[in-house]
């Protein structure tokens, strides 16, 4: 077995309500490369929420990462700036945003 790597697929990722079966959803890639199944029972507002937190934290993923980073280097070169500290607000903001 190999010890690599594979970066994951970047975003955004999308769902979408498959035409076939009403209770069937795909989670896709840019490309449209289907990256999972998502049975979500017909009125299930708590299964919709669920998918589409999924797709969320995915796509908010990179940004916070980076975000961390840029403030992680801030604190290493001195002290907080106003503009680490609005990175971070604004990254969780967006992290922190219900999915519509």
């Amino acid at each position: 077995m190999s010890t690599t790597q594979t970066a994951p697929t970047k975003g955004p990722w999308t769902i979408h309500q498959e035409s076939i079966d009403p209770e069937w959803y795909i989670i896709t890639t840019p490309s449209g490369r289907i990256m999972a199944n998502v049975h979500i029972e017909t009125g299930n507002a708590q299964d919709q929420a669920n998918a589409a937190h999924i797709v969320h934290c995915v796509n908010a993923h990179d940004e916070l990462v980076q975000v961390l980073k840029d403030v992680l280097s801030e604190l290493q070169d001195g002290p907080w700036t106003t503009i680490a500290i609005a990175k971070l607000c604004a990254a969780l903001a967006k992290a922190e945003q219900v999915p519509s």
